[in-house]
């Protein structure tokens, strides 16, 4: 049938065939870290509306998202694990949807006021040992760990809370599950009269576990954390994931200080100097992560012109000066304002471990860099690029040093162990070529096609590079899956720098296909190895065979001269319910044959009529035709006498 279409709406297998409907899933996003001594893993996990737990895994991290956002996820179920499609994940905020390319601009409240902690060290049936008194605990977290929130937030935030009696669970403890160990601890302290529900935060002291081997754990954004190696950097580490932080990395761009993060190697924990690495005493949070937490308001300066700064030292509450400074630095790989970060650092309260750890750095100030709303975009910075064997001794920038690099000039005049004295200047000599990412996004797209037919998407390209950059030459590829056919109206396109270009990609349906099919268009620049891409889907709609319609012969008995109307389409069908309509008729030999607005014939007899005439007619549903003829005949009964037969009022003669 022409213009009628069956959409097949079944979810194919993977083990039937390469590529699959992708299926979707809503929910709360949640985040865990767990953390070894040389690396982390993380674990990405989707809460649904009735309170399924899905473990997602991602081919890139969403570092963009926050944990605890409601998202929509695309992909498939592989084995325990949803695995999301390449940028198939998307924000979901009231009754607007948005993606890894929206800018999400959501202010922060600072984190202040006493947080309730309930601390429990949890044991386990099969060896029930205590290893911490309640008076240990509470003299590492509602004392200590307190005294460091405190410190780090400048009075605005520390804990409070309750030390529970050890807990002993009945828990399977050949494998690690730290929501089984959760859940065990939670109901024994419901038992005992806690509410759960009513403290910030639960931390879950777990020395003896044999197969958890982290040292700790923690919910991003969330309120647990399970503890392994018991001790204060710990526990201020764990309850930094439950602010909301993510680790103090490094970033080497080998003979620049920085570029865009794909170009670059990461070094997870590479921050050293920092609470949220994998230091093992404590230290300070980073400037950029006490911004991210409210606390640097009225404390930070952020310079846009030629200026002297004088930075206090990060860590005292009283001076004279600001802690940290600010420097702009463009966009990130996602288009959100990325700056530099300076702080200086001295050996007091809780960073006194820099006094035997890092003396050499005192005297001058480090340089981190960190966007907007990406709590995962904090990097330490080698200002010095290639100056030693190990590029990382000498990060930190002293009197009578200085940093240069993208229009932005950064002098160390002076310091003392209170304050540093900053020169920054802008433009001049130091402008030059900044490479930024590469963007691919749809400009139009397509959301469904008929089986064989084709259709156009329009993508554009975007070359991100400042001004000061020569163009960028990308080769261009299109795929589609098995059923969707792509190609492009270039193979290779040059795109100046901070400009953009569109591309056109004809999508086409074999006509065969059927259900959700998916494309990819990749972008390579001649000069990096990583490409970057866009993937889109589309439902592909069924064609389904359509049969001829059924024309009946139709015998009409006449009596006199007058014309005649005939419903020819009463007795006839199509077997898909097709509408019918007449086509075409020939001519009777005696009389002449009209079609009506209504399908309906009128048949009007001629000088030479004498009661018997004939003729044909076809009809059609849209595509196919069929014929049939109509015989006019005496009625020699005399009964009629109307001017319409087949079905409807009046008329001289009838069908058959």
């Amino acid at each position: 049938m022409k213009n009628s279409a069956l959409m097949l709406l079944a979810t194919l297998s993977l083990s039937q065939f390469a590529y699959a409907a992708p299926l979707k899933l809503e929910g709360q996003l949640l985040l865990d870290f767990e953390d070894f001594n040389e690396h982390a893993v993380q674990q990405y996990k989707l809460k649904g509306a009735n309170g399924e737990i899905h473990q997602l895994a991602f081919s890139q991290k969403p570092d963009w998202v926050k944990p605890g956002q409601k998202v929509r996820v695309f992909g498939q179920a592989k084995g325990k694990q949803f695995q999301v499609e390449e940028e198939g994940i998307s924000l979901l905020q009231s009754t607007e949807t948005q993606t890894q390319s929206t800018s999400l601009n959501q202010s922060t409240a600072a984190v202040s006021g006493t947080h309730s902690v309930l601390v429990a060290e949890v044991n386990f049936a099969v060896n029930p040992i205590v290893r911490f008194t309640v008076a240990d605990i509470d003299a590492m977290v509602m004392q200590d760990s307190s005294a460091f929130f405190s410190e780090n937030s400048y009075g605005a935030m520390s804990l409070g809370g309750s030390v529970a009696d050890p807990v002993t669970v009945d828990v399977d403890v050949s494998v690690c599950n730290t929501d089984v160990v959760a859940a065990a601890a939670d109901a024994e302290l419901v038992r005992r009269g806690y509410n759960i529900d009513g403290f910030d935060h639960v931390m879950y002291l777990i020395p003896t576990h044999p197969k958890c081997t982290w040292s700790g754990k923690a919910n991003v954004n969330g309120k647990r954390s399970w503890i392994k190696r018991v001790q204060l950097s710990t526990i201020n580490h764990e309850l930094g994931h439950n602010l909301g932080l993510y680790h103090a990395n490094k970033k080497d761009c080998a003979d620049l200080t920085t570029k865009p993060s794909s170009q670059c190697t990461v070094y997870e924990y590479g921050d050293y100097l920092a609470a949220m690495s994998g230091t093992n005493t404590p230290k300070h949070f980073t400037s950029f992560n006490k911004q991210l937490l409210g606390w640097m308001q009225g404390r930070m300066v952020t310079v846009t012109s030629d200026s002297r700064v004088t930075l206090s030292a990060v860590e005292t509450d009283a001076g004279s000066f600001p802690q940290a400074l600010r420097i702009a630095n463009g966009t990130d790989e996602n288009g959100q304002p990325l700056y530099y970060y300076v702080e200086y650092r001295q050996a007091v309260g809780f960073d006194s471990s820099l006094a035997t750890e890092a003396s050499n750095f005192l005297n001058g100030v480090r340089l981190r860099e960190g966007a907007d709303n990406n709590p995962a975009s904090g990097y330490l910075l080698d200002p010095t690029p290639n100056s030693t064997s190990y590029d990382w001794d000498d990060i930190s920038l002293a009197p009578g040093q200085v940093f240069e690099q993208q229009g932005v000039r950064l002098e160390v005049v002076s310091s003392n162990a209170d304050s540093v004295v900053l020169d920054i200047s802008f433009g001049g000599n130091t402008a030059q070529c900044q490479r930024g990412s590469t963007l691919v996004s749809t400009v139009t797209s397509v959301s469904s096609l008929l089986a064989g037919d084709q259709a156009q998407a329009t993508l554009k390209l975007t070359n991100q590079d400042n001004s000061l950059c020569p163009s960028s030459v990308y080769d261009l590829t299109s795929l589609g899956d098995a059923g969707l056919y792509t190609s492009l109206n270039q193979s290779y396109v040059t795109v100046p720098a901070g400009q953009s270009v569109n591309l056109a990609l004809t999508l086409t349906a074999d006509a065969l296909a059927s259900g959700t099919h998916s494309w990819k268009v990749t972008a390579q620049r001649a000069e990096e190895s990583a490409a970057v891409s866009k993937t889109g889907s589309l439902s592909v709609i069924a064609q389904s065979s359509n049969s001829a319609p059924v024309a009946q012969d139709d015998a009409i008995l006449t009596s006199g001269t007058a014309s005649i109307k005939i419903v020819v389409l009463a007795n006839d069908s199509d077997a898909e319910g097709d509408a019918l309509q007449v086509y075409s008729t020939t001519q009777g030999r005696y009389g002449s044959v009209k079609v009506n607005a209504d399908n309906s014939l009128t048949y009007t007899p001629g000088k030479r009529f004498k009661g018997s005439d004939s003729f044909s007619y076809t009809i059609t549903d849209g595509e196919l035709t069929a014929t049939a003829t109509v015989t006019l005949s005496p009625d020699s009964s005399g009964t009629t006498d109307g001017g319409t037969t087949g079905g409807t009022t009046g008329g001289k003669g009838r069908s058959k």
